[in-house]
């Protein structure tokens, strides 16, 4: 074996453990994401890949029919894989947070103003 071949093996094994170690570093960010309906009748648990972990009802959702409980569950559901989807584009770096947007859209905003003005 040639010397520049040690030294590839050698550059492609730090590069797979460096993304092997960002890999788990951002999968220890994404922890079970809790999500409640908007009148706290049902609560969603997603794990970090959005798989849903748990559905609890509050007693008092067994007062809906079961059109309206089965609609409710299925929403907070989605609602709560969406989050979940979201925050991990967030913690990937695809998405940017939501206050890095805010900041961008106020930089956007202000250019626009500005060349309105100028």
């Amino acid at each position: 074996m040639r010397p520049e071949d040690l030294e590839q093996a050698a550059y492609d094994v730090e590069r797979a453990v460096g993304e092997a170690e960002r890999a788990a570093s951002t999968a220890a960010r994404l922890e079970d994401l809790v999500l409640e309906n908007e009148n706290g009748l049902v609560r969603a648990i997603v794990d970090a890949r959005g798989r849903v972990r748990e559905v609890q009802l509050n007693p008092r959702a067994m007062r809906m029919d079961r059109d309206t409980l089965a609609r409710e569950i299925t929403t907070t559901v989605r609602r709560a894989q969406d989050k979940q989807a979201d925050r991990a584009l967030t913690v990937l770096g695809v998405l940017p947070s939501a206050e890095e947007a805010r900041t961008q859209l106020e930089r956007i905003v202000s250019e626009l103003a500005n060349d309105q003005a100028g």
